[in-house]
C-alpha cells in the first residue's frame, strides 16, 4: 500500500497534502506521471524512470489544484521531455493530467508558471496538523513550504531565527488550500513586516535534507518552493517569537552561521532558471 493510500484510509473528510510528477512531451502531451511517496525526490524520479534513454526533462511548471471529492491538496510538477524516447506511450488525455496538457499546448499554462486550479480555502496550521497528528500520531506527513529571497538590488534580506540563532530565508509551511504565491507574501509578512511582490521561481526542492523530525517525533517532509521578491510596503518587524533580527546582507558577502537550507541554495540566490532539487 502506498503512502497516499496509508494517509488516506486514516484520515477522512480532511485536506490532505500530495506531490505528482508529470512528464509531457515536446507537443506537450503526457508521457509520464506518477506519485510522489514520502522517500521520493524529484531529480530521483526522474533519473529512474529515464536512466536508459537520452530524453533528460526539463522542469516546465507547476500545477496546484484541490480535489473537493477526495479532499487532496496536489502540488504536481511538471517537466518538457521529448517524444523521441522509444518505447514511450501517450497517456490518455484524461483527468488532471489532459487538463495540463490542454492548458499547455494553449498558452494559458506557460514555462515558469505556476497554475492554481482551485479558490483558496486555507485552514490554519493549528488546525490542520492537530486533526491530521490524531489519526497519524508521528507518521511522516508531507508540507508543502515556500522561501522567499527579498531583494534590494544586490542585498537579501535575511532573518535570524529564534529557535536555532541562525540566519535564513523567510519562509514556512502553507496552510492547506493556500496557494503558493499567497503563502509566500504571508510567511514574509509574518516573519519581517514587509509586503512583498512574488517574482520569478528560483528553486523547487524535494531533497532528503527536507525531512525533519521534531522534538515530540513528529515528522514532516517539506517541498519547497524558493521564490523571488521585493518589497512593496510594509515596515521591519522583529517579533521575538520566529524573529531575533533582520538585516540586509550583499548576496555576496552572507554571514557564516547560515540555516542548513541558505546553506544548500546559496546558488540559487542568483539563479536565473529554476533548478530541481
Amino acid at each position: 500500500m502506498s503512502y497516499k493510500q496509508r494517509m488516506k484510509s486514516r484520515i477522512r473528510d480532511h485536506i490532505l497534502q500530495f506531490a505528482e510528477i508529470l512528464v509531457l512531451d515536446s507537443g506537450m502531451n503526457p508521457v509520464f506521471s506518477t506519485e510522489l511517496d514520502i522517500d521520493d525526490s524529484l531529480p530521483g524520479i526522474l533519473e529512474s524512470r529515464f536512466a536508459a534513454s537520452a530524453v533528460r526533462p526539463e522542469f516546465f511548471g507547476a500545477y496546484v489544484s484541490l480535489d473537493r471529492e477526495q479532499r487532496e491538496h496536489i502540488v504536481c510538477f511538471v517537466f518538457n521531455g521529448s517524444d523521441s524516447e522509444p518505447g514511450v506511450s501517450v497517456a490518455p488525455l484524461a483527468g488532471r493530467t489532459g487538463r495540463i496538457a490542454a492548458m499547455a499546448r494553449e498558452g494559458t499554462f506557460s514555462s515558469g508558471a505556476i497554475v492554481h486550479d482551485y479558490d483558496p480555502v486555507p485552514l490554519p496550521d493549528e488546525e490542520y496538523y492537530r486533526t491530521c497528528r490524531r489519526y497519524i500520531g508521528t507518521e511522516p506527513l508531507y508540507c508543502h513550504a515556500t522561501g522567499t529571497v527579498v531583494r534590494d538590488g544586490r542585498r537579501v534580506l535575511l532573518q535570524k531565527r529564534t529557535d536555532n540563532g541562525l540566519w535564513g530565508l523567510p519562509g514556512g509551511a502553507l496552510e492547506a488550500g493556500e496557494r503558493v504565491h499567497d503563502g509566500a507574501i504571508r510567511e514574509v509578512r509574518e516573519e519581517t513586516g514587509y509586503e512583498v511582490e512574488i517574482g520569478p521561481l528560483l528553486s523547487i526542492s524535494t531533497e532528503p535534507e527536507n525531512f525533519v523530525v521534531y522534538p515530540n517525533e513528529d515528522r514532516v517532509r517539506f517541498y519547497a518552493f524558493l521564490f523571488s521578491a521585493r518589497v512593496t510596503g510594509g515596515a521591519p518587524f522583529i517579533d521575538g517569537e520566529e524573529t531575533a533580527d533582520l538585516r540586509w546582507f550583499d548576496s555576496g558577502a552572507l554571514p557564516p552561521n547560515l540555516d542548513p537550507y541558505l546553506v544548500r541554495h546559496v546558488a540559487d540566490l542568483d539563479n536565473t532558471g529554476v533548478s530541481v532539487y
